[in-house]
């Protein structure tokens, strides 16, 4: 009888701890999109053909450096999955606010001005353009800034990344966005964008993606001004493709950006029962 409560009341408390975890990270992530401006861009995209996806957009406001005392009035938000470079398998998800154009660059999450900055994005007068600045095959792209991994450790000497993690043993991210059509009227809104498909049934555990387009998809480039494409026929760019990404920016009419953003993902507490380790947590984020 002893075993089994220690084992009912281990369970309870992984799952509570995924609960919380899943409801913590869900309040950052609104939290940023509450002050998301149609000014900058917004942006789901690929770092490589078949990778998970990365979210980037701009806001507006405010902020404060975690890392220093610079300020900016605007900012870069990325959010995505990188691999846990303490151990030999697991992933970190992540988010960074890249503050723009902050007087001081001394600190990591400041874009500085070698970069980019809001007057650049602004100033751009097509897709095009606003791509660029994202990524135009050179180090000082926005899209630089996505970590190939993050150190999350019990060392002190790793402990100034950890600004940037949401949460250890995550799997299965998927991000897509919804125009709120319900184009065969099933009663569900239609998202497009990455999803995963993550299979914790089989050894080792397996994780893919999958691109949902609306049109325009795959090996189309962004030349031709559409919201959907292949971003690795960017100029100077050597990643092989076809890998996607989609993009509004300030250029496109308000009815043209997405409803919502649907971002999804696992995670897995290894104190937990095998069975309850691939609980999916779900954030739905209006766009205002």
């Amino acid at each position: 009888v002893l075993n089994s409560t220690q084992k009912v009341t281990s369970t309870a408390h992984a799952t509570m701890r995924g609960n919380a975890a899943a409801a913590a990270i869900a309040d950052a992530i609104r939290k940023d999109f509450a002050r998301i401006t149609r000014n900058g861009f917004l942006c789901i995209t690929q770092t490589a053909q078949d990778s998970s996806p990365v979210l980037m957009f701009t806001t507006s406001g405010t902020t404060s450096s975690v890392l220093s005392d610079n300020v900016a009035t605007e900012a870069v938000v990325m959010l995505g999955l990188c691999p846990n470079t303490a151990t030999a398998n697991g992933n970190v998800l992540w988010a960074k606010r890249m503050l723009l154009g902050p007087t001081s660059t001394s600190a990591d999450d400041v874009l500085p001005t070698t970069n980019t900055d809001f007057f650049e994005i602004q100033s751009q007068t097509t897709r095009v353009g606003v791509n660029n600045v994202i990524t135009d095959g050179s180090t000082n792209d926005i899209d630089e800034m996505i970590p190939a991994g993050i150190n999350v450790s019990s060392e002190l000497a790793d402990a100034a990344g950890l600004w940037q993690v949401l949460a250890v043993d995550c799997e299965g991210l998927s991000i897509m966005w919804t125009d709120g059509l319900d184009s065969d009227a099933d009663g569900h809104m239609d998202w497009y964008g990455i999803v995963n498909q993550y299979d914790d049934t089989v050894t080792p555990l397996t994780s893919t993606y999958v691109v949902e387009q609306e049109r325009a998809w795959p090996g189309t480039g962004v030349s031709l001004n559409l919201e959907e494409f292949d971003w690795t026929t960017s100029a100077g760019v050597t990643v092989p493709g076809p890998a996607y990404r989609t993009l509004w920016t300030r250029d496109d009419p308000s009815g043209n950006w997405p409803r919502a953003i649907k971002i999804s993902f696992v995670i897995k507490d290894p104190d937990m029962p095998e069975q309850l380790q691939g609980q999916r947590y779900e954030v739905i984020c209006p766009i205002n």
